[in-house]
C-alpha cells in the first residue's frame, strides 16, 4: 500500500511540475529531442542565435570523435550489447545514394577536397571499401544544453566513413577513411 502510494504522489508531482511550466506566444522552441528516429531523417539546423538567446549553453562548437559501428571481436559481448540496435548499413546507403546522386558532396581524406561522382563510384569499386567492411564513423557535430529545461541538443555537421582493414590472418588491423559529407551547409557551400 505504500508503494502505491509513493508511485502516485511522483506520479502527480511529474504531472503537476509539467502542466504548470508556463507557455508564452513569444516562447522559442529551438529543438525537439523526445522522441528518437528509427529512420534516417533529415533535420533542419539549430538555430544557435535562437538557441542562446533563450538562455541555451553552447557545449561544443565543433567536437570530433569516432564511433566503432561494428564489433571486430565476436567474443565482446559489451560491445554486441552496446551496437545491437545500430542500422548504419541503412545511413551509409542512404548517404551513398544522395551522393551518387548529386544531392550532397562527397569529400576526399584527409585533404578535404570534392570528390565528383566518378570519383566517389571509383572508392567504391576498390575492395577496401566493401559495404561489409563499413566499421566506424566519425562525426563533427554542434552540442548544445538547454539548462532550464534540463535537454540536451546535439547537431550533426559532418559524416567521415570509415572501413576495416585486414591483417594477413584476417584479424582487424585498423580503420581507412573513404569519404566524409558535410551536412547543413549553406546552400552556395552544399552543392556547388
Amino acid at each position: 500500500m505504500i508503494m502505491k502510494n509513493i508511485f502516485f504522489l511522483a506520479t502527480l508531482i511529474i504531472a503537476l511540475f509539467y502542466s504548470c511550466t508556463p507557455k508564452t506566444n513569444n516562447e522559442v522552441k529551438t529543438f525537439n529531442i523526445d522522441t528518437i528516429p528509427t529512420k534516417l531523417a533529415v533535420r533542419k539546423k539549430i538555430d544557435t542565435t535562437l538557441f542562446v538567446k533563450a538562455g541555451g549553453i553552447v557545449v561544443a562548437n565543433k567536437i570530433v570523435y569516432d564511433v566503432v559501428i561494428k564489433n571486430p571481436d565476436k567474443s565482446d559481448d559489451w560491445t554486441a550489447e552496446c551496437l545491437k540496435n545500430v542500422d548504419c548499413q541503412s545511413l551509409y546507403g542512404a548517404v551513398l545514394k544522395a551522393v551518387l546522386d548529386g544531392k550532397i558532396n562527397a569529400y576526399s581524406f584527409p585533404d578535404e577536397k570534392l570528390l565528383s561522382v566518378a570519383q566517389v563510384k571509383e572508392l567504391m569499386n576498390d575492395k577496401t571499401f566493401s559495404k561489409s567492411n563499413l566499421a566506424k564513423l566519425q562525426f563533427e557535430e554542434e552540442w548544445y544544453f538547454d539548462d532550464k529545461n534540463l535537454r540536451f541538443a546535439k547537431q550533426v555537421n559532418a559524416i567521415q566513413v570509415g572501413f576495416e582493414l585486414f591483417d594477413d590472418a584476417g584479424n582487424v588491423r585498423g580503420y581507412k577513411a573513404a569519404f566524409k559529407i558535410k551536412l547543413n551547409q549553406k546552400d552556395a557551400e552544399a552543392k556547388k
